[in-house]
């Protein structure tokens, strides 16, 4: 049971990193495309401010998520299996 909420966590974080980072590509290589085609300045100043909060986000959530999980199977893997406690207690 504990080995498979590990590798629950574990996947968890690695689906969080995956998903963050093919988002940010997809963002910044659509906004970098969208500048070199349109060349409009004014453009760059409206859409700057969402671009940049968007990246914030996307960054915490592909280095946030994984540094939790990994964290919570740190503390886990410290913790003593249910089989093995149950079979170290006196009768």
């Amino acid at each position: 049971m504990q080995a498979d909420f590990l590798a629950l966590l574990g996947g968890i974080g690695s689906w969080a990193f995956r998903t963050a980072l093919t988002l940010f590509l997809v963002l910044n290589v659509a906004a970098v495309t969208l500048v070199l085609i349109r060349r409009d300045r004014r453009m760059v100043d409206r859409w700057a401010p969402r671009w940049l909060a968007a990246n914030l986000v996307l960054m915490a959530l592909g280095g946030g998520v994984p540094l939790v999980t990994g964290l919570m199977r740190a503390g886990l893997s410290l913790l003593p299996t249910f089989g093995s406690t149950a079979s170290s207690l006196p009768k």
